[in-house]
């Protein structure tokens, strides 16, 4: 599985913002952030990306 979400020249910044918070993702052209989690991820680590997602969001607004 892997999931890409187009977010502008913003991706490397994005990058790092989660790298300090120990949730890795990958960049790709730039502008997308390409996540490609284990098959058997669960409900704890969707919802630790989600919620590091959402902080680095309120942090950029």
């Amino acid at each position: 599985m892997m999931i890409c979400l187009d977010v502008g020249e913003a991706a490397p910044e994005l990058q790092q913002a989660f790298m300090k918070r120990h949730c890795l993702v990958n960049t790709t052209s730039g502008t997308v952030l390409r996540l490609i989690p284990a098959l058997n991820i669960g409900d704890e680590e969707i919802d630790r990306f989600l919620n590091t997602f959402k902080e680095i969001l309120k942090e950029r607004a």
